[in-house]
Formats: structure tokens, C-alpha cells, sequence
């Protein structure tokens, strides 16, 4: 079974911007993500078929860390914030914080 990081990975293929507006009927959020995935379906493949090609062994410490560093590049390009945590003993864990539009406390 693949890292839950691809869970992730796959959840943010989708153009943020079009699931924001809250004024987009469902229908057209939904013509707005399959119009998105149609256009950059070829980079997204590619960008999922070179992730999944690293490594992911909980034992290969070098490949893990690369798979980590791979997602939070992959994330910070579609804007989210992120941070990369050491955890001693433990592989690292990507932390992303994503700031929608018009929500409080931002």
C-alpha cells in the first residue's frame, strides 16, 4: 500500500480557485475541475508517475526523505504553505496549511 501521502497528493490535482468560490454552483465547480484535469493531464500524470517512482521503504531513510521533500514541493506549487518536520526515529512528516479566501482568523 502506497504512503497516505498520495491521498493527499491526488486531493490537491484539483484547481483550488474553482472549489473556493462559494458562489459557483456545484455543477460548474464540477465543469471547472474536469475542464482543469482535461487541460494538464499530461503534467499531472507525469508529476504523479515520477513521484510514485521514488522509494518509499520505511527503512530507506535517504528515499523517504526525498519522497517528503518531493510532496512539499508539490504542495508549495499550488500554493500551500508548508513545513517539513523531523521527527526523531520516525520518518518526516509534511505539514500544509492552505489559506482559503474570506475565512476568519487569516
Amino acid at each position: 500500500m502506497r504512503n497516505p501521502a498520495i491521498t493527499l497528493l491526488i486531493a490537491f490535482l484539483s484547481p483550488f480557485p474553482a472549489l473556493a468560490q462559494k458562489t459557483t454552483a456545484p455543477d460548474a465547480a464540477v465543469k471547472a475541475v474536469r475542464q482543469y484535469r482535461q487541460e494538464n493531464e499530461d503534467r499531472i500524470m507525469r508529476e504523479l508517475r515520477e513521484f510514485l517512482a521514488i522509494p518509499n521503504v520505511a527503512s530507506d531513510t535517504v528515499n523517504i526523505q526525498k519522497n517528503a521533500e518531493r510532496l512539499q514541493g508539490m504542495l508549495e506549487a499550488r500554493g500551500i504553505e508548508t513545513h517539513l518536520l523531523s521527527i526523531e526515529g520516525r520518518g518526516p512528516v509534511v505539514f500544509g496549511k492552505w489559506r482559503r479566501p474570506g475565512r476568519s482568523g487569516q
